[in-house]
């Protein structure tokens, strides 16, 4: 690894060049190599606009960033291994919730749907309000189903058997015992 002078070694060093001193002269009274005395006077140059160049400021930036990037990779990765490892264990309707909160803090739902892996379309459909019209279905079908329990509890069908209320006048082609619940409406499917 070079050594490292400081820069007011290297502003005295480049003065006394300045002000006439040979190169081989000056470098070796400050004990330095040549080579180095002459790239610290075209890093000079380039710094002050005389010589086209990356700037000291800059390539200080520069490496900065990248060692910012290198940073945020790694966590990406960490991010990624965790996501494979607890993929199983939160669904990916419950990470809907937090796909919302990244959204309203302003980070893209594509972006965070990709991460979390989780459906783009899932997540819309999951959002998405029921409509007037839904959520007056629901309400006829919560006032319906006591009064069509309390007038099917008396009746029977012909064989004595007692009528299945869900399966005749609701919803008919589904079984009774694997009821579902629309995650829309709530109301039963």
């Amino acid at each position: 690894m070079p050594k490292s002078y400081p820069s007011e070694f290297r502003a005295r060093a480049l003065a006394l060049v300045k002000a006439g001193k040979p190169v081989s002269v000056v470098a070796r009274d400050l004990e330095i190599a040549a080579a180095t005395l002459y790239r610290w006077r075209e890093q000079e140059l380039i710094d002050s606009g005389l010589k086209p160049g990356v700037s000291t400021v800059a390539s200080a930036e520069l490496l900065a960033a990248r060692r910012r990037i290198r940073e945020l990779e790694t966590e990406v990765e960490i991010l990624n291994r965790a996501n494979e490892r607890f993929k199983d264990v939160v669904p990916p309707k419950d990470r809907c919730g937090l796909v919302a909160d990244l959204a309203a803090e302003g980070i893209s739902v594509q972006r965070s749907c990709r991460v979390l892996n989780v459906s783009t379309a899932g997540y819309y459909y999951t959002n998405i309000p029921a409509s007037a019209s839904e959520v007056g279905v629901v309400m006829l079908a919560r006032l319906v189903r006591p009064m069509a329990q309390a007038m099917l509890a008396g009746l029977a069908d012909r064989r004595g058997a007692r009528l299945d209320y869900r399966s005749r006048l609701l919803h008919g082609h589904r079984r009774r015992n694997k009821e579902k619940v629309c995650p829309r409406t709530q109301c039963p499917v």
